[in-house]
């Protein structure tokens, strides 16, 4: 959790990161019936500004595709997905 100190949250309500970074970072909601495994091809439907979709790149997906029809989120998801795919 450390890694995504400096993620990009905009205007998301505080409540709203709490329970993103719980059901991400603590339960592994999204990680609990599929693993991503490295090549895989992974789709994030409502990607909001990245979070699950930063969280997985680590794992060497071969490609991610990202639906987030918010204009705002989708400039803040660009930006997070260019902040963390670097590292």
């Amino acid at each position: 959790m450390e890694k995504f100190k400096d993620f990009e949250w905009g205007n998301v309500p505080l409540d709203d990161i709490n329970i993103i970074t719980e059901e991400i970072f603590v339960d592994n909601m999204y990680l609990k019936h599929s693993q991503v495994n490295e090549n895989d091809v992974v789709v994030d439907i409502g990607a909001n500004c990245g979070a699950f979709t930063c969280s997985i790149l680590e794992k060497n997906p071969k490609k991610v595709y990202c639906i987030e029809p918010d204009p705002t989120c989708f400039d803040r998801l660009r930006k997070n997905i260019l902040k963390y795919s670097n590292d």
